[in-house]
Parts: structure tokens; sequence; C-alpha cells
């Protein structure tokens, strides 16, 4: 962006936005190091990048979402998926099934107390 004769001229660069937002000093003394290390020209391109990286990293996120099932469903399907598979972890079992984590944790321990399970 250029003024010109009091006229605001605008590259065809891409508009740009600007946010407001207040920082503590303690990440201003992370930002400034940061900046320093990685030998970037600013904090905005620090910041502009670090946006860059969580939208990427968000975008690329998996979402799951948690059927509400009851107990002894949950059972049924876990000894179904154990099954399937020789072994598996808690959290795989819950993200495969979309089964909410403590659910799951419950179920397990009641499966393997009642020796459905190893």
């Amino acid at each position: 962006m250029y003024t010109f004769g009091g006229v605001m001229l605008v590259t065809s660069e891409e508009k740009k936005h600007c946010i407001p937002t207040r920082l503590t000093s303690e990440q201003m003394k992370k930002i400034d190091r940061l900046v320093k290390r990685l030998g970037l020209r600013s904090r905005s391109e620090f910041i502009r990048e670090a946006i860059d990286h969580y939208l990427n990293e968000a975008g690329s996120m998996k979402v799951i979402e948690i059927r509400g099932i009851s107990m002894d469903q949950a059972k049924r399907e876990i000894i179904e998926y154990l099954e399937q598979k020789s072994e598996a972890d808690t959290f795989e079992i819950a993200n495969d099934l979309r089964l909410d984590l403590d659910l799951t944790t419950k179920a397990l321990k009641e499966l393997w107390e009642g020796g459905k399970i190893r």
C-alpha cells in the first residue's frame, strides 16, 4: 500500500487484515527469542507463520463424532473389535469405534475383570 498525493494506492497483493491482540510479557519474550533464532524479520512475520502452521495442523486433524451408546453395547462392540485385531490400545479402540474414552476405559475394565478379554 502506498500513499501518493494523499491518495492510498493498494498493490495487487492480497488485502491484509489487522487483528489487535494482547500478549503477556512472557509471550513477547518468547516470540522475540524465536524471531532472532529463526532469523525472521519481525514479530509480525513470526505470528503470521505461526498462524499458518496452526491452520495447516488444525485443518488436517481428524474429527471424531462420539456416539452415545450404552455400556452393554460398548462392551459388545469392543469384543467384536478385538476379535478382528490381535491387540489395540484404549485410544485406538475409542477412536475406531467412535466411543467416549471414559466409557471405553470402563467397558474394558469390566470386560477384563469378567474374564472376557486378556
